[in-house]
């Protein structure tokens, strides 16, 4: 009943030794860690717990540049809505759900939201709601591949419309969707033959992939006001020619014309933020599956590089390293 610095009051397990099933924690599973360490499941998820509360801190500073995005979780749980510093290449914080109310909850708990200079994310209404009342000075940007990736399923749309009328040898080629997705650089050359075989037998198909090369040059130009130009002259020309399925951006071109421009005055996306969805995917995949969210947002909090340096041990699963042996 006394205090101990050793265990701890009212603990019969060291520090150290609840340090130790917190950090294998990170290496795999609550059950896997008390099967290997002959304790119970409660202890190594109140030593998990402990140590992470004592490592994951609040937001102490407001970067310059932010990123939103939602990740699913599960059928039960359903999404998190996740906060990023790009540019500092780390997680701020996560909130259940995927609604303006979710992320409103995060961009609150920024010390100085006035001082946000842009916030990139994909085109989710609720989402661009909440920057504006939390962050009313900061300039809304859309992440130039889930645009790009609308012009594509554009064009894939085009295909399927080709592929249907083709015979059995075009199909085939048809059927390989990078030959005309994929960046022409990215080909190689008996690709590339493949590729100006199909657009030259198939007129239509050849102006829906030349609308999409003219579209990716927009995001070449110079300055904001030249790309403004290309972007016009781009939807007045599809209005004009065509493809018909081109017509169907028409909401995203009206609705989000200033957000997608605005990638010309600050040059980020939201790579960084899809790369770690994907290791949150991992993290999920391991534990196969989460029913307690907190536990959850904790282990992906604890994959930042300064709070997991703090204890002294880096986890494979979660961090990597570059050639020089730092966390990258």
């Amino acid at each position: 009943m006394e205090g101990d610095e050793v265990c701890g009051w009212r603990r019969r397990s060291t520090l150290g030794f609840r340090r130790l099933l917190a950090e294998e924690c990170q290496r795999a599973t609550v059950k896997a860690v008390a099967c290997r360490a002959q304790v119970s499941e409660a202890l190594v998820r109140r030593s998990f717990g402990e140590m992470a509360s004592r490592l994951i801190t609040g937001m102490t500073y407001t970067p310059k540049v932010l990123a939103l995005d939602e990740l699913h979780i599960g059928a039960q749980k359903g999404y998190l809505t996740a906060l990023y510093a790009p540019l500092e290449r780390r997680i701020i914080q996560l909130s259940l759900g995927h609604s303006q109310a979710s992320a409103e909850a995060l961009l609150d708990q920024l010390p100085e939201g006035e001082q946000v200079q842009a916030v990139v994310m994909d085109m989710t209404e609720g989402f661009r709601q909440a920057v504006q009342v939390c962050c009313p000075r900061a300039a809304i940007v859309v992440d130039k591949f889930h645009v790009l990736t609308h012009v594509l399923n554009a064009l894939q749309r085009v295909c399927s419309q080709v592929q249907a009328q083709a015979d059995r040898e075009d199909i085939a080629v048809l059927r390989k969707r990078s030959l005309f997705t994929a960046k022409p650089t990215d080909l190689t050359h008996a690709e590339q033959q493949q590729r100006d075989r199909m657009l030259v037998k198939h007129p239509q198909l050849a102006t829906a992939w030349e609308c999409v090369q003219r579209f990716r040059r927009i995001y070449w130009a110079d300055s904001r006001a030249k790309a403004a130009e290309a972007l016009d002259e781009w939807w007045d020309h599809v209005q004009r020619e065509g493809p018909h399925a081109f017509l169907g951006l028409r909401h995203m071109l009206t609705h989000w014309r200033e957000e997608i421009l605005n990638y010309l005055d600050y040059r980020v996306t939201n790579g960084f933020a899809e790369g770690k969805n994907n290791r949150i995917k991992v993290i999920i995949r391991m534990g196969y599956g989460y029913r307690n969210v907190t536990n959850l947002t904790r282990r992906i909090l604890l994959t930042n590089r300064s709070e997991a340096n703090a204890w002294g041990a880096l986890s494979p699963h979660f961090l990597t390293k570059n050639h020089q042996g730092t966390p990258s």
